[in-house]
C-alpha cells in the first residue's frame, strides 16, 4: 500500500467512528428521554398519591401522645374528633382545639390538607381561643 491509501483507510474508519459515535448519542439521548418520561410519570403519581393518602400525625393531650389517621381531604373538625377520641380523659371536649407546635390553631372548617397539616407532625389538643360554652 502507498502512503495515500493507508490514509484515505485511517480517514474513513475515523469518519465510521464518528458516525458509529453519533447514532450511539442519538441512542442515549432517546433512552435519556424515555428515563425522564417514565421518572416524570412517577413522580406525578406520587404527587397524587400523597394528596389522598391518609397519614398519622402524633397528637399530645396532657402529657399523653397519641397517633390518630388524618385524610387529606377530611375537615380538621373530623381530625379534632378523632384526636378527642383517643383520649378516653378529655374533659370539657367542645373546648378543644388542634393546634401546631409553633400555637397555630386549626381552623375546624379546613380540610387537613387546607390546613397544612403534615405527616408525622405532632399536634396539640388543647382548649381553643373562642371555643367555649355548653
Amino acid at each position: 500500500m502507498n502512503e495515500p491509501e493507508c490514509k484515505s483507510d485511517k480517514v474513513q474508519r475515523a469518519l465510521a467512528d464518528v458516525e458509529q459515535a453519533g447514532a450511539d448519542v442519538h441512542r442515549a439521548a432517546d433512552a435519556l428521554e424515555v428515563a425522564e418520561e417514565k421518572l416524570d410519570r412517577a413522580e406525578h403519581a406520587l404527587e397524587d398519591a400523597e394528596k389522598h393518602e391518609p397519614f398519622k400525625v402524633p397528637v399530645l393531650y396532657n402529657g399523653l401522645e397519641r397517633e390518630v389517621e388524618a385524610k387529606p381531604d377530611e375537615l380538621v373538625k373530623k381530625l379534632l374528633a378523632d384526636a378527642i377520641a383517643a383520649f378516653p380523659s378529655v374533659t370539657n371536649a367542645h373546648t378543644l382545639s388542634l393546634f401546631t407546635k409553633d400555637g397555630r390553631e386549626l381552623d375546624d372548617n379546613q380540610t387537613v390538607r387546607e390546613a397544612k397539616v403534615e405527616p408525622c407532625e405532632t399536634l396539640l389538643l388543647r382548649p381553643g381561643a373562642v371555643k367555649g360554652g355548653a
